[in-house]
């Protein structure tokens, strides 16, 4: 009779470390060792939202106990990509390749801001773009973009959401990581704030230059706008250098500076945030028009909480020293 053995931890205080986190080091070990055909899982009292989270990134066949055994949770079924992408990861980091993440903050996500950011630092990433989940449905069930109606999904992040998620990530990442974690909207804040071109899109006066192409050959204006009525034409058709220069992609950067509503016009971070992405524009404005950005409310709270400090390293960076001074600032005011 073959058997095998089953080995279960707790999280909290054993598997979780004082950080609340799963290190990188039992996180590579438990799922090298699932590959192997190692049958491990955990037992726990919390709930399954909360386990999500802390076990991303965690390779376990069997399901896990949660609520102290009252149901089993397990991401079998879902049949998502996140193995093959941690996989990936670290065949990158083996050929000492640097990478970048891209991550999606939605409604369920946000609520756990520093849990988030840490699964990141955990897994060595060093370079971290947020994207807030705005999306919205025609009551045909299409997705709807700047110009057509529609309502918001239950998934989609919410202003308040969005405020409260970045100020708390960028406490953390201010107290622990200025120089050496590099997150796109902090560092494009800062970058706005010196006088410089941001690194992204959203918080430059005019956009329009990161079309995207379809598997087809269709090439439309921006990755946001993969609708019919940006679609520029076909790369078997036309060059992408000449659709990406045509007077109507000028436009379409243009509008981005012309469109924007009298609040954005008179608020006191334009200069700033320049009405962030189009594609988020569907707020009724002053104007009567849906033209007033959905997450507007978030990012005033978080340009109004981060404000005293990017004056600071704006300041040190003009002067010829590292930003990353503010961290001894704050250690020791």
């Amino acid at each position: 009779m073959n058997t095998r053995t089953l080995y279960v931890s707790d999280m909290d205080g054993t598997l979780l470390g004082a950080d609340s986190c799963v290190s990188e080091r039992s996180r590579r070990i438990i799922s090298d060792l699932t590959e192997q055909g190692a049958l491990i899982t955990v037992a726990t009292a919390r709930t399954p939202a909360t386990v999500q989270p802390l076990l991303a990134g965690v390779e376990m066949a069997p399901p896990a106990v949660v609520m102290t055994g009252a149901a089993l949770w397990t991401r079998r079924g879902a049949r998502g990509s996140f193995s093959r992408v941690m996989l990936g990861i670290r065949m990158l980091e083996r050929y000492g390749v640097e990478w970048n993440g891209m991550a999606t903050v939605n409604s369920l996500n946000a609520e756990y801001p520093e849990e988030f950011y840490n699964f990141f630092k955990s897994i060595g990433c060093r370079y971290l773009q947020f994207t807030p989940i705005v999306e919205r449905l025609q009551p045909d069930g299409h997705l709807a973009h700047a110009a057509t109606g529609g309502t918001v999904t239950p998934e989609s992040v919410t202003p308040g959401q969005w405020g409260e998620f970045l100020c708390r990530v960028y406490d953390l990442w201010m107290r622990e990581d200025v120089g050496n974690g590099f997150v796109q909207l902090f560092d494009s804040t800062l970058a706005r704030w010196g006088g410089e071109t941001p690194g992204v899109c959203t918080l430059a006066p005019e956009c329009g230059h990161a079309g995207a192409i379809e598997h087809d050959g269709d090439l439309y204006s921006c990755d946001h706008f993969v609708f019919d009525d940006y679609k520029l034409g076909n790369i078997r058709e036309a060059t992408i250098a000449g659709m990406m220069n045509s007077p109507r992609q000028r436009e379409f950067g243009a509008m981005k500076r012309a469109s924007l509503p009298p609040e954005c016009l008179q608020c006191r971070f334009s200069w700033i945030c320049n009405g962030e992405c189009p594609k988020n524009r569907f707020v009724l404005s002053s104007t009567g028009r849906a033209d007033l950005n959905y997450l507007c409310e978030g990012y005033r709270r978080f340009f109004s909480h981060v404000a005293a400090d990017m004056d600071f390293m704006a300041a040190r960076l003009r002067a010829g020293f590292p930003p990353a001074d503010i961290m001894k600032l704050k250690k020791n005011p």
